[in-house]
């Protein structure tokens, strides 16, 4: 079974994803993204597409591969785009299965520590029960 058409696997993603939520304050919105850009689970606010983050989440992620690469940084583990109004960060799911990713926005009143720690908890879980879902 493809990871990307489960909808069990996709369930579980969206309560990793609400506990993530739950957990970092200020973290308003989390999508879980195939490596090619489409959305497998999401729990978004203010009216965000799940595709266009999806697909903006897969672009800023090969940029960051690319520069990682270049640069002789080795693997790279998480992308953070701090902006105004808030922050967008890019987690890899760390699977050999597939590739996944997750992106979380958070307001720009949030620490950013807590919203990294949180996501890094979320994409070490959803890693883990990857295997059940081969």
């Amino acid at each position: 079974m493809e990871i990307r058409s489960s909808q069990v696997f996709a369930a579980m993603c969206k309560e990793q994803l609400r506990l993530l939520l739950a957990s970092a304050d200020g973290a308003d919105s989390a999508v879980i993204v195939s490596g090619d850009g489409f959305d497998i689970a999401s729990q978004l606010h203010d009216n965000i597409s799940p595709g266009r983050i999806a697909a903006m989440t897969s672009s800023l992620h090969a940029l960051a591969l690319a520069a990682s690469g270049e640069l002789a940084l080795g693997a790279n583990r998480s992308v953070v785009v701090e902006s105004e109004l808030g922050t967008l960060v890019v987690l890899r799911v760390p699977s050999t299965q597939a590739e996944l990713l997750l992106s979380v926005i958070a307001r720009s009143s949030s620490v950013l520590g807590s919203v990294l720690f949180a996501a890094r908890r979320c994409v070490d879980t959803i890693g883990l029960r990857m295997s059940g879902y081969a």
